[in-house]
């Protein structure tokens, strides 16, 4: 069965529920777990040029300050429920590919990733990263109904 998951976690509400329901699997399973986080790469907006012009090293702390503030928890919460984790993170404005990339740069053997549970005109219009994921993954996704109807 699965002995490594994969779990990226976005910023969004819904994390704290993923993380809850993968760390309960990971445990059911014996498994170990890594968190990632893909980091918008705000580089590409007036204010994100001109901090990673005039200060690379504040540019590169606020990067990093965000992708903590999403892993952190997590990685408290697998240290407190007795699992082994690791978490990373990258700056990318396209998840679905950064999580495929670092989960298997990491050795999982499956991705635990959330649905955010937009259906209709809203997928359409925000996307799906998950779909996305689903569609390109060369290993397996497992997608967990943590969103909202």
């Amino acid at each position: 069965m699965y002995r490594h998951l994969f779990v990226p976690l976005d910023d969004s509400g819904i994390a704290a529920a993923l993380m809850r329901q993968a760390l309960d699997f990971a445990a059911a399973l014996g498994a170990r777990v890594s968190f990632f986080h893909a980091v918008a790469d705000f580089g590409a907006t007036d204010g994100g040029a001109l901090e990673r012009s005039l200060d690379p090293a504040a540019y590169s702390r606020h990067l990093a300050d965000a992708a903590r503030a999403v892993l952190d928890p997590a990685e408290r919460a697998a240290a407190a429920a007795g699992l082994r984790c690791d978490s990373c993170w990258a700056v990318s404005d396209h998840p679905h590919q950064a999580i495929q990339t670092h989960a298997e740069a990491a050795g999982a053997d499956l991705i635990f990733i959330a649905s955010h549970g937009r259906r209709g005109v809203a997928r359409l219009m925000l996307g799906s990263q998950t779909a996305r994921l689903v569609a390109e993954s060369r290993l397996p996704v497992l997608v967990a109904r943590a969103g909202q109807d």
